[in-house]
């Protein structure tokens, strides 16, 4: 069977590019079944699972990623080492899209104020954009190289990220002088969010039309779910207010107000889809992202904080449980005197000094400097449960409840950890 090249052709010049990728995965199955196979039906056939099992490990557009990045001709890889990549993948889209949805915000409010001129970074950006759009246009010269298009993109998300954060740099520098520095460019901002978004549009990674910024949402949801989405927000408002001015008439101290602004970040907004973060100059700015991936990037956060807290926890245990261990050891030794008869049979009642041999002679000259030695070595093993008695005359029994608490602590957290 030939390969029917014009078809494909046609197609291309109609921009059909969905139905071209159906076209060659048919037709190149006629001459590559096994390899076609394992690119586009491989989860099917080759690693034995449906298209819903492998939508349970993968997002649809992390899927839809990693059939991209395939070369059509090749093998492809599946395991969690593809999944760790297509979600890095995915997650660097969306947070190029949620940065220039910021910046364009931002740039909206300072138009104005500010000259609209190039300067040496826009020079750059642009330069970078033209040589993405020429890279991608060989790249899907070349066999359909698809993931070198990608590859492509990243470049240019990776230069627009690069031009944000020197505008960034260039606004804290002037923060304190009085200067309006030039901030970053829109026009020339959406042009790149633009190119970046038809490209990923012709691959089936944007569900929807090309003509709109970022990689939008799922398709299906009309004005009822953005005005139920719009009473969410307007809800979550009017609870903040109430907290806020309850707190206030309760003369609450700041301290309290900040836990209620971090409760609306952490707990009330991610369920709605937006994202507050933080900025150093006590600014905040909002993203829109998908609920269910925020709530399993706060989840995430939550297991890492339980899991530090376990292993503080875990920590001073073993500190506590080493101490009490070297204590018990040393308050079960005998005391001075009774460790060194062996070696002397009278001591001096008064300093404990050994005074005699094992034999009975009076100690005199060296053998008293070695008897006062052997006496201060014995002293110094029993100094540190002696330092801690002096103290504390009941250490040992607080030292045990201690220990004792933290393992019921650590065996709770255990608990936790695994329900």
């Amino acid at each position: 069977m030939v390969f029917p090249w014009p078809l494909v052709y046609i197609e291309l010049y109609h921009c059909c590019w969905n139905e071209h990728f159906i076209h060659m995965a048919m037709f190149s199955s006629c001459l590559l079944t096994t390899r076609i196979n394992q690119v586009l039906l491989g989860l099917l056939y080759s690693c034995r699972l449906s298209y819903r099992e492998a939508l349970q490990q993968f997002s649809s557009r992390q899927l839809r990623l990693m059939f991209i990045m395939a070369p059509w001709n090749k093998t492809v890889s599946y395991g969690e080492t593809m999944r760790a990549e297509m979600r890095a993948r995915e997650s660097a889209f969306k947070n190029f899209f949620q940065n220039v949805d910021v910046a364009l915000r931002g740039a909206d409010a300072r138009q104005a104020q500010t000259a609209c001129k190039w300067e040496a970074d826009e020079l750059v950006l642009s330069g970078a954009v033209q040589e993405a759009q020429t890279k991608v246009h060989e790249c899907l010269l070349d066999n359909i190289n698809t993931a070198g298009a990608l590859d492509a993109l990243a470049g240019l998300i990776k230069a627009t990220n690069l031009y944000l954060a020197r505008k960034q740099e260039h606004a804290t520098a002037a923060g304190g002088s009085g200067l309006q520095p030039a901030g970053p460019q829109p026009l020339l901002l959406r042009k790149a969010a633009a190119y970046v978004t038809r490209i990923l549009s012709v691959f089936g990674i944007v569900q929807g039309p090309g003509d709109t910024l970022g990689l939008g949402g799922e398709a299906g949801a009309g004005s009822g779910a953005a005005d139920a989405a719009g009473a969410s927000y307007l809800d979550a408002f009017a609870a903040f207010r109430d907290e806020i001015r309850g707190l206030a008439k309760a003369k609450a101290l700041a301290g309290e107000l900040l836990v209620a602004c971090d409760r609306v970040r952490d707990d009330t907004l991610p369920p709605l889809g937006v994202r507050l973060e933080d900025k150093p100059d006590g600014t905040a700015i909002w993203k829109l992202d998908d609920p269910a991936v925020l709530a399993a990037e706060r989840q995430e956060r939550l297991a890492a904080a339980a899991e530090a807290a376990r292993k503080k926890v875990a920590n001073a245990l073993d500190k506590k449980a080493k101490e009490l261990e070297k204590l018990e050891k040393l308050a079960a030794l005998p005391d001075e005197r009774e460790a060194l008869t062996d070696k002397y049979s009278q001591f001096d009642q008064a300093t404990g000094e050994p005074t005699h041999g094992k034999d009975g002679q009076l100690l005199e000259g060296k053998a008293r400097d070695k008897a006062r030695k052997d006496l201060e070595k014995a002293r110094k093993v029993r100094e540190p449960l002696a330092k801690k008695l002096a103290e504390d005359p009941q250490a040992l029994k607080t030292l045990r409840a201690e220990v004792q608490q933290l393992s019921q602590q650590l065996a709770a957290m255990g608990d936790v950890s695994q329900q």
